[in-house]
């Protein structure tokens, strides 16, 4: 990919956020994540969080990929749905999010995730 009229990845310490979309499975997330890896975000910046009908998968992989989420964009106007990402009002949607669509981990998510652990969880 051609960035900044270059073949190769930015090297200055003013590094652009990794734009992630919130509507995004786990999976497509972590991909798009590696993808981008090369330019080594210095954060996320969170899209369509008004649009998710999840946020766990999300969470897990920006996490997994050690990638703090900076801002959130909660509708379609920019900037004035942009905003600093607070951790627990995305962990607390994440929450909200779950229980409305009666979400939850399975006992062979658990034991594939977190192995002898997960009964301890549980």
């Amino acid at each position: 990919m051609k960035r900044n009229g270059s073949l190769h990845p930015p090297r200055d310490k003013h590094r652009d956020p990794d734009i992630v979309p919130a509507v995004f499975d786990q999976q497509r997330l972590e991909e798009s994540v590696q993808r981008f890896a090369a330019y080594k975000p210095a954060a996320a910046l969170l899209t369509k969080l008004d649009e998710a009908a999840s946020l766990g998968g999300t969470l897990s992989a920006l996490i997994g990929a050690n990638l703090p989420v900076s801002y959130v964009v909660e509708g379609p106007r920019i900037p004035e749905d942009l905003a600093p990402a607070r951790a627990h009002q995305l962990v607390a949607r994440a929450v909200y999010l779950a229980q409305a669509t009666d979400a939850s981990a399975g006992d062979e998510l658990l034991a594939r995730k977190f192995g002898k652990v997960a009964h301890a969880i549980r």
